[in-house]
């Protein structure tokens, strides 16, 4: 449980973490990474529940590659910097507790409860094919 030290009021705030769409399945390329955002994403769910009676918003930030010089590698769809920013202060003004800021992100969330059947067979047959190719 989180005890926040009195002498601070945070009633009214806001507090947004970012996460990736890591957060929702494991790749076994990156295993530990999948690991850690989902670990993230259950200890915002859980900050959520703690610092919901004092009036503390906490808005999870799920996003996948955003358009910056640390994603320039990547020929993958990215979102902008400023569509991110303006989806959360959107999600702030509507008291929404998470932003699902582009579109895959989105679809992955949407097959979660079927993620045996449209997720995982594609990140196996994914993972197989690359394990022969390194025989």
């Amino acid at each position: 449980m989180i005890t926040p030290d009195p002498r601070i009021d945070l009633r009214g705030w806001a507090s947004c973490c970012s996460r990736r769409p890591a957060s929702f399945y494991t790749n076994p390329f990156n295993a530990s990474y999948g690991a850690s955002k989902a670990a993230g994403w259950s200890l915002t769910n859980g900050v959520r529940l703690e610092l919901h009676h004092q009036g503390t918003l906490v808005v999870a930030v799920h996003a996948g590659f955003i358009d910056t010089d640390m994603a320039a590698l990547t020929n993958a769809p990215k979102v902008s910097p400023e569509s991110v920013a303006q989806q959360v202060f959107d999600a702030v003004e509507a008291d929404q507790v998470e932003v699902l800021a582009d579109e895959r992100t989105r679809t992955i969330k949407a097959e979660l409860s079927r993620d045996q059947e449209l997720i995982y067979p594609a990140v196996q047959e994914f993972w197989d094919s690359a394990i022969q190719g390194r025989s």
